[in-house]
């Protein structure tokens, strides 16, 4: 009945074993109770004694956790034309999807890491309708609802618009929702313990509990884009689009100097008797970011093939959170640490050059990261911490690729990524288990590597 169908099926599984080999690497090993000659010292050159003395400490073969996810999807989607207009058909799609997820954990020598297994499924419908409103204008709305079983449901939609007054000009915007569910991890009601302190008020240990929340509600979204492209001839190409998302209900937890402080956090969050703060995971404010993505690309053709410079960034103009509770917003703009858990670059691009033939593609690109001022506190040999600002230096990288297309069906890639073997700038300002140097998050500290790819269609 003129419909187009498409259905697809997929199943996958993902493990996680960790375990110690062997090492001094018992809890109760503290290095500040050893001289520092000994701390200096190469281990391979311990003495018996020193051996001895660290014996107690040392592990074989230990199994610190297993984690594994699964994950079962199915989708069914169908397209057609509606009707015809004097300016072309009205199409529309319709779509079902289905997933399961299961996640399971387990961490037999920690006590303090509780084990557990969850699953849960989710179905969605959905519904887009693409139609010309003109010569040169033309729309595009959906709706989309979704059904989980463990939070219950959402409905998110969107609104699209382009006009093309002229052969090289086009204009685009967008407005839309969205939303992301929480974690299977995020609504356990676990307890997990992450570290200790003092507290300021009465001196006493307490432990920093981190527990799931099952209350926890997905986080909303509002996208925002405004664009234009500009391609006065087949041989150059410009774009920019002006964007802006508004999350609300972000997902976080409070701080254990803001519940410590806050007599209303205190009396909710402290567990006087057990010694312990609740950092409960909650919906806790909102989160904007805006910014200005940007793409030029120019081919030239020329007697060993074409050529093809493209260069394509971001910029971001805003990037700020505000916290429900104190109704402050902050910015990780260019900035990190200082209590901030994230930052965001103000510039990222690429720039690429290709030599394209029919049979082979050969290219260098390089990636740009600009820098960002950055606030930690140190501690000095004598105890004392120490408030310290320094700049982190922008950082870029230079990957070379080329491609073969061996046959019409097989072809062969080989990429060499990071060719400089560029090391990402230290950062000292921590979070969690983010360790001291490369935070993965922002930099790759594989170094040089190479990889190849081979495709093949049957």
């Amino acid at each position: 009945f003129g419909w187009d169908f498409l259905t697809s099926f997929s199943a996958g599984r993902h493990q996680v074993h960790r375990a110690y080999v062997g090492g001094s690497v018992k809890g109760e090993l503290f290095y500040d109770t050893f001289p520092a000659s000994l701390i200096s010292q190469n281990p391979a050159q311990y003495s018996a004694q020193t051996l001895a003395q660290l014996q107690s400490y040392q592990v074989g073969k230990e199994v610190m956790d297993d984690g594994f996810s699964r994950l079962h999807s199915f989708s069914l989607l169908a397209s057609r034309e509606w009707m015809e207009t004097d300016n072309g058909p009205v199409n529309v799609g319709v779509g079902l999807d289905w997933r399961r997820e299961q996640v399971g954990y387990e961490a037999p020598t920690d006590t303090r890491r509780p084990s557990f297994g969850v699953s849960r499924y989710n179905w969605a419908s959905h519904i887009e309708v693409h139609a010309p409103l003109g010569e040169t204008t033309e729309a595009t709305a959906a709706l989309r609802h979704d059904q989980y079983s463990d939070f219950g449901s959402v409905q998110t939609g969107k609104l699209g618009w382009k006009w093309k007054p002229h052969a090289k000009w086009l204009f685009r915007g967008s407005v839309g929702t969205g939303f992301r569910a929480p974690s299977m991890g995020q609504l356990v009601p676990l307890k997990t313990t992450i570290s200790g302190i003092n507290d300021p008020v009465t001196g006493d240990n307490i432990n920093i509990i981190n527990q799931g929340n099952p209350q926890l509600q997905p986080e909303h979204s509002v996208q925002k884009t405004l664009g234009i492209r500009f391609e006065p001839s087949q041989r150059l190409s410009l774009g920019a689009d002006l964007w802006q998302v508004d999350i609300r209900d972000t997902f976080g937890v409070l701080s254990y100097n803001d519940i410590l402080n806050k007599p209303h956090l205190r009396a909710k969050f402290f567990d006087k008797e057990r010694g312990e703060i609740i950092q409960s995971n909650q919906n806790l404010g909102q989160s904007v970011k805006r910014g200005l993505d940007y793409d030029i690309q120019v081919r030239q053709p020329t007697d060993w093939g074409r050529v093809r410079v493209t260069w394509r960034g971001m910029l971001m103009l805003k990037a700020s959170t505000r916290d429900d509770d104190t109704a402050v917003s902050v910015s990780n703009l260019g900035r990190s640490g200082g209590g901030l858990t994230s930052t965001t670059a103000r510039h990222q691009w690429a720039l690429s050059a290709l030599l394209e033939r029919p049979d082979w593609t050969m290219g260098l690109t390089m990636h740009y990261r600009s820098g960002e001022q950055e606030k930690t506190v140190l501690t000095d040999i004598d105890g004392q911490q120490i408030d310290h600002a320094r700049h982190i230096p922008a950082y870029w990288t230079v990957d070379v690729s080329s491609r073969w297309q061996i046959k019409p069906q097989t072809s062969l890639g080989i990429s060499v990524v990071n060719l400089e073997n560029r090391l990402p700038p230290l950062r000292l300002a921590t979070f969690n288990n983010v360790l001291l140097g490369v935070d993965t998050r922002y930099g790759n500290y594989l170094g040089r590597n190479l990889q190849i790819r081979l495709d093949h269609k049957f």
